[in-house]
């Protein structure tokens, strides 16, 4: 879902950046990732559903924020 190999999530886990609680991912750990390092997922590649809701997950606006100004600024 987020637009990379599994085993790419599995070394997350492995690397403690998501953490799991009953052989599952949490929802905060998922938000604290996507605040933490939102250079890991490909959000230009994602279709916009996804890009919504990671955006409502915890993942930082700038990119929009930044697109959006500039037209505004123009």
């Amino acid at each position: 879902m987020f637009g990379v190999p599994p085993a790419r999530v599995q070394y997350w886990v492995a690397e403690k950046l998501l953490l799991t609680k009953g052989g599952r991912i949490t929802d905060s750990s998922v938000s604290k990732f996507l605040a933490d390092h939102p250079e890991k997922i490909p959000f230009e590649s994602l279709k916009v559903d996804m890009q919504d809701w990671l955006r409502e997950n915890g993942y930082p606006a700038r990119g929009s924020e930044a697109k959006g100004a500039s037209v505004g600024n123009q």
